[in-house]
């Protein structure tokens, strides 16, 4: 919970149904998802800056993407993407 209170999430029994924000992070990487783009670019970019900037540190530009699962990404050396079917 504390990630909730950090990036401003609304606590879970706020959150519209169906609404869920994930934070996977391993040392100074970490990835964000959600089901809704909006969600991602409107509330949580914006909540992540902000963190990072009271720290003095920001998103690197070439390395923040928002992406469909479907299209995948790179996280730490290996590709995550869904695949049809699976």
């Amino acid at each position: 919970m504390i990630l909730q209170e950090k990036f401003d999430f609304p606590r879970k029994e706020l959150q519209p149904k169906g609404q869920k924000v994930h934070v996977v992070k391993y040392a100074d990487d970490f990835i964000v998802t959600d089901a809704s783009r909006e969600v991602l670019e409107e509330r949580v970019k914006p909540a992540v800056e902000a963190f990072l900037w009271e720290r003095g540190l920001e998103l690197s530009a070439e390395k923040t993407h928002i992406t469909h699962i479907n299209d995948g990404f790179d996280f730490l050396g290996f590709n995550v993407r869904k695949y049809a079917g699976k």
